[in-house]
């Protein structure tokens, strides 16, 4: 009995590990290009919409200027999110390159 509690135990603290590290994997850049460019995508097509209502285009109604203001806002929320999840991984690529390069001074101090 105690050996399966003691095997459950360590599957459990095996399975622990493997969630943080799917937790705080960075967004692959491809993902990150398309976001920008659906982004950009929808604030043309918003843009557009609104600007054709405003100017009075023929077959242009009020439900259009509506949805062209949705497409801005999402596209500016794909923007942003694409933007700042690029910065936030290269913040963590120059964390992990600084933290490599302080233990390889120590290492080399210590062999001295």
């Amino acid at each position: 009995m105690e050996e399966q509690k003691k095997e459950i135990d360590d599957m459990e603290q095996n399975i622990e590990p493997e969630k943080e590290s799917k937790e705080k994997q960075p967004v692959p850049n491809r993902s990150l290009i398309l976001w920008v460019c659906a982004g950009g995508y929808l604030l043309y097509t918003g843009y557009t919409l609104c600007k054709n209502v405003l100017a009075g285009a023929e077959d242009s109604s009020w439900g259009f200027f509506v949805a062209g203001a949705v497409f801005v806002v999402l596209g500016a929320v794909l923007v942003f999110l694409a933007i700042k999840n690029y910065n936030d991984k290269a913040k963590a690529e120059r964390e992990a390159q600084e933290k490599a390069e302080a233990s390889e001074e120590v290492d080399e101090q210590e062999e001295k």
